[in-house]
This record gives C-alpha cells, structure tokens and sequence, in this order.
C-alpha cells in the first residue's frame, strides 16, 4: 500500500489498495493490547473489548479517511492516522468520555498536562494555579510541579513534547493551562492537548491562526487567563473532560 490520504465509506475500507490491518500505536511505544497470542487473560478481554470498540466506531461513521505515511514504519507496513468523521480513531480508543465530578476536579492527585505537535516549529506550555507562579520553561520547577523534555523544534510527533507533572492534590478549577506558538509556520499549526488525572486522560486538538510571537503575551495571558493573541490558548482544564 502506498502513502496518501484515502476517503472511502466504511463498509468498502478493505477495498482501499489490498488488504488493509490496522493496529493503533501513536508512535510513543503505545499499542493495542493482543488478541493473537495474548501475554494474560486479562490482555486478551482488553484486546477483544479494543477490536469491539473499534468495529463498532467503523460501522457508526459515515465517512472514513486514511492517511498513510510515505514510509515502512516496522514490518512492511505503513503507519498512518484514521479518521471516522474527520475524528482520530485513536482518540476515539484511548481517551476517556467519562465526565468527571466538580469534587474530583477539587481534589485531583497525580495530574499529567501535555502537549505534543508534529510541524518543524516550538510550542510552549505553561500552568498555573491561582496563587502561585507559572510552570513553564522559564521556571521549570515549582513547588506544585515540575516542566519535563523542554524542545525548541520538531518536525517529529514522537519527540515534540512537554509534559507538566502536578502529584496533587490540586484544584483544576484553579488553574490556567496555555499554550504558546512560540515560532513557526504562521497558521495552520496544531496541537495535541492531553490531560490526566490518577491515569485517565482526556485531549483535545487546539488549532493556531499564528503568527508566533516567541512568548511575547506571557505575562499578558496569564495574568489576564485570557489569549493575548492569537499565538496563545487559553484552556480549562474541565472543557476538555465536558465537566461545566
């Protein structure tokens, strides 16, 4: 099967080029549990519970398209992004639709904020709690948590990211998460927004209008917890979890 983008109903998706199998992995060494050879009983009804949860995604979607890249990426096979509804299927699979409770927002303990992109540019995050200073990469420590694997470039969705580890408790009601373009292409970038509480994680994809001002709105933004411009984001952590 060759690289590109292909459109196609559901019910014709092994019509696409031959045979298609999909696997999920997102290229940080993340994988479906097996259902061919499974290491445990409880790999293997994790692994039919996924292939259910995706038949079923296939079957309920209008359209599905799938884009694959130009490369092999491990035994003869193209690794490639698809989409049910313009939707990522591995959002789909891996992302929670729980919507929290207001007290578990209050009270959340081993929280996990990330961002990760795949344009040759360089996004920022930074997190504050109402109170205290920002954790960013200006001051990657703090005493409600921590800023890991600051990158400046990337043209790599499996090296571009931060992550902001909070062990809690904290208030995600009290908190302003956002993002900065802090340079590149001056519209058109995208973001993967992740946020985890005790393992469980919820996302959201925010888009960039540009152009990148290299952390010029920092001060403004979060001090105001509103976007200075339109190289910031600003996101409660609550939306992305549907909890109002």
């Amino acid at each position: 099967m060759s690289g590109g983008t292909h459109n196609t109903h559901p019910r014709s998706l092994r019509g696409i080029d031959g045979n298609v199998r999909l696997t999920l992995n997102d290229g940080d060494g993340f994988d479906t549990p097996e259902t061919y050879r499974p290491g445990c009983a409880r790999e293997a009804q994790l692994g039919q519970a996924a292939s259910e949860r995706l038949r079923y995604i296939l079957r309920e979607a209008n359209n599905i398209g799938l884009q694959l890249g130009s490369k092999s990426c491990g035994y003869g096979r193209y690794c490639g992004v698809l989409q049910a509804d313009d939707v990522n299927v591995g959002d789909q699979l891996t992302l929670s639709q729980r919507v929290p409770d207001m007290q578990e927002l209050r009270v959340a303990a081993n929280v996990e904020i990330a961002i990760r992109w795949d344009c040759a540019c360089d996004f920022d995050l930074a997190v504050q709690v109402w109170g205290d200073d920002p954790i960013s990469f200006r001051t990657p420590r703090q005493a409600s948590g921590t800023l890991f694997k600051d990158f400046t470039s990337s043209a790599s969705l499996n090296t571009a990211w931060e992550t902001i580890a909070m062990p809690g408790p904290v208030d995600l009601q009290a908190m302003t998460v956002a993002v900065n373009q802090f340079n590149g292409p001056t519209s058109g970038a995208e973001v993967e927004l992740r946020i985890a509480i005790d393992g469980e994680t919820w996302g959201r994809r925010l888009s960039f209008t540009g152009p990148a001002d290299r952390g010029a709105g920092f001060e403004q933004t979060l001090s105001r917890r509103a976007s200075a411009n339109p190289a910031w984001q600003v996101v409660r952590p609550a939306d992305p979890m549907g909890a109002n």
